[in-house]
């Protein structure tokens, strides 16, 4: 976004000092360009989605994502907040969101409708942040089942808030962490951990 825009800064935080004005959207379409390109080389077709630096989305940069063949993209539990208009996510004594059908649900998020740019809607997913910080930061301090197990909890918990609301979805609970910093502070690069979780996800009905 700030490629495109850096005044934009100024919709998350604004207080911030800005710089004088910069601009640079053939930077914006190159750098998308690039992502597909370098994805396609290593894994033999083109990505479908993108998990942007930072989590850093604009609504006017949705045109550029789409046309550069992407269809979903995610960003933080913060940003929907914010978008919905609600601050910010509550969680009760154990940790679990209150407001979950809004919180693990996809949107689809168009361009504004002043933008000189066209392109189809993105769908958007929101990490949830304290369970991806888990994974990036804690549970590598625990023993692998033991991880595990807390977030398959984790997983239950929001399940029954959702049949607590009546929502009928779709749902889904994104954990999206950066991979630089967890898996080497694991016992054995979380081998246990994940084949613990996979066997539990298996076995969840």
């Amino acid at each position: 976004p700030l490629l495109y825009d850096t005044n934009l800064a100024a919709v998350g935080n604004p207080q911030a000092e800005l710089p004088q004005q910069f601009s640079a959207v053939q930077d914006v379409v190159a750098q998308l360009g690039k992502s597909v390109e370098l994805y396609t080389q290593l894994f033999g077709k083109p990505p479908r989605g993108l998990w942007p630096s930072e989590g850093a989305v604009a609504q006017e940069i949705v045109p550029f994502v789409a046309n550069a063949g992407y269809q979903w993209m995610a960003s933080g539990e913060e940003v929907l907040a914010n978008s919905l208009g609600i601050g910010a996510f509550t969680r009760d004594a154990q940790d679990t969101v209150q407001q979950a059908d809004k919180m693990y649900r996809p949107y689809f998020v168009a361009a504004p409708a002043s933008s000189p740019i066209k392109g189809k809607p993105v769908l958007m997913v929101f990490r949830d942040g304290l369970i991806s910080d888990k994974l990036g930061f804690t549970y590598a301090g625990l023993p692998g089942k033991v991880a595990a197990a807390d977030v398959m909890r984790r997983l239950e918990a929001i399940r029954a808030q959702l049949k607590k609301e009546g929502a009928s979805g779709p749902h889904l609970v994104s954990i999206i962490l950066d991979g630089e910093n967890a898996w080497e502070h694991y016992d054995n690069d979380a081998k246990e951990f994940l084949n613990e979780l996979y066997r539990l996800l298996a076995e969840s009905a």
